[in-house]
C-alpha cells in the first residue's frame, strides 16, 4: 500500500502545505474573473489598437479619448416593462354545470387543465396555445352538441354559451399573440442589456439555434400550428439568450470607436496631402499597412460579423411586429432601435459608410481607392 506524502509531515509542515495550496487556489479564484472580464473586453483592444495604430501611421497626437467615453457611457433604451406591453386577456366563465355538460367533449378537459394549479401559472406562449387548442375542440364540440335532439332547449342554451364563448376568444387571439412574443419573460430576456458587447469569437459564431427558434415562434404566431414540444423548445432557446441586447451594445461601441477614427482620418485630410502628386510614399505604406491589416483584417470583419446578425435578428423582430396589435411604447423604443431615421441600426449603418469614405478620401490621395 502507497502512503501519501503528507502523512510523513509534522503537524506544523501538514499545516503549511494545507494554506500554501489553499492560497493558491485562493489567487486563482481572484484571478479568474479578471481572465473573463479582459476575454469579454477584447473587441475595446482592438479598437484601442487601431486607434492607436491609425493615429501614430498619421502622426497625429493620439486620440479624443474623452470624446470615445462619452459615447462609450452613453444609455441605451431600455426594453419597456412586462407591466407596459401586457394586454389583459378576458375570460367568459362556463359554470360547472355547463362543464359538466361537456363530458363527452374533450373539451372538458382541456377545460381542466387550464383550471390545474399548474395550468394557473402558464407562461404567455402557454395560454395561446391553450386557447388555439380551446377554439379547435370547442369547434369539434359544437357539432357534438347541435345533434344532441333529445334535449334541444338545453343543447341550444349551451351552444349559444359554446360559439360565443368561441367568438370571444377568437377576437381576442391578435392580443394573446402579441402578449406571448413582445410581452413574454423570454423576448424581455433577449432584448436585455445586461450583458456586455460581443467579443471577437462570439461574433464569429452564428446562432443558428436562435434563428431557427425565431422562424418556429413567427409560424406559430401567425400560421399557428400546434407542436407543444417544438414550441416549447423553441422558446427556451429565447429565454436563454441575450443576443440582441449584445448587439446593440456591440453597434454602440463600433459607432463610438468609429466617431472617433473619423476625428483622426478628418484631422489628417485637412492638412498637406499624404502623397506629392499621388506618388506613394514611405509613410503611405505605413497608413496602407494600417488600414490592410488592423481595419480590414480586424475592425472590419467584425462589423460584418456584427452587421450581418443584426440584420437577421432585428428584420425578424420587425417581421414579427408587422401586423400586430402593438404597444405605443414598444412602438416608442422600436422605432429608436430599428425604424427610425436616426434609430441605432441607421447611425450604425451611417457611421461605417462615413468611416469608408474617409478612408476613401485619404487614400485616393495616393492613388488607391478602397471599396
Amino acid at each position: 500500500m502507497r502512503i501519501p506524502f503528507q502523512f510523513f509531515m509534522s503537524g506544523s509542515a501538514l499545516l503549511e502545505h494545507f494554506f500554501r495550496k489553499r492560497n493558491v487556489v485562493l489567487c486563482l479564484l481572484a484571478v479568474l474573473p479578471l481572465l473573463l472580464s479582459c476575454e469579454k473586453q477584447s473587441i475595446d483592444k482592438v479598437f484601442d489598437n487601431y486607434l492607436y495604430r491609425l493615429s501614430n501611421s498619421l502622426e497625429q497626437d493620439g486620440f479624443d479619448t474623452v470624446f470615445l467615453d462619452q459615447h462609450l457611457s452613453a444609455l441605451l433604451p431600455r426594453y419597456p416593462s412586462r407591466r407596459e406591453l401586457i394586454y389583459e386577456i378576458t375570460s367568459p366563465n362556463i359554470n360547472l354545470i355547463e362543464f359538466l355538460k361537456l363530458s363527452s367533449c374533450e373539451l372538458q378537459r382541456h377545460i381542466g387543465k387550464r383550471n390545474s394549479s399548474l395550468g394557473r401559472f402558464m407562461k404567455q406562449s402557454q395560454i395561446l396555445l391553450y386557447n388555439y387548442e380551446f377554439i379547435e375542440l370547442a369547434k369539434q364540440c359544437l357539432e357534438q352538441v347541435s345533434f344532441d335532439k333529445d334535449n334541444f332547449s338545453e343543447s341550444k342554451k349551451l351552444y349559444d354559451i359554446l360559439s360565443a364563448t368561441v367568438v370571444s376568444k377568437q377576437s381576442q387571439l391578435d392580443k394573446m399573440r402579441w402578449n406571448a412574443v413582445f410581452a413574454s419573460e423570454e423576448f424581455v430576456t433577449l432584448f436585455s442589456l445586461g450583458t456586455q458587447s460581443l467579443t471577437m469569437k462570439e461574433a464569429s459564431e452564428k446562432p443558428e439555434t436562435l434563428y431557427v427558434s425565431m422562424e418556429k415562434i413567427y409560424r406559430f404566431v401567425n400560421k399557428p400550428v400546434i407542436d407543444a414540444e417544438s414550441i416549447e423548445s423553441a422558446y427556451g432557446v429565447i429565454a436563454s439568450s441575450k443576443r440582441i441586447g449584445e448587439l446593440r451594445l456591440s453597434m454602440q461601441r463600433i459607432v463610438s470607436y468609429l466617431l472617433v477614427a473619423d476625428k483622426i482620418l478628418q484631422s489628417r485630410l485637412s492638412v498637406r496631402p499624404l502623397c506629392f502628386k499621388k506618388r506613394p510614399s514611405r509613410q503611405f505604406a505605413i497608413v496602407q499597412a494600417v488600414f490592410t491589416k488592423f481595419y480590414i483584417g480586424e475592425v472590419q470583419a467584425y462589423i460584418a460579423k456584427i452587421h450581418q446578425q443584426s440584420k437577421i435578428l432585428l428584420e425578424n423582430i420587425e417581421l414579427l411586429k408587422k401586423d400586430s396589435v402593438t404597444k405605443p411604447e414598444f412602438d416608442r423604443f422600436w422605432g429608436q432601435v430599428f425604424t427610425n431615421e436616426n434609430s441605432e441600426w441607421q447611425l450604425f449603418n451611417k457611421a461605417v459608410l462615413n468611416h469608408t469614405k474617409q478612408w476613401q478620401k485619404l487614400l485616393a490621395q495616393c492613388g488607391s481607392m478602397p471599396s
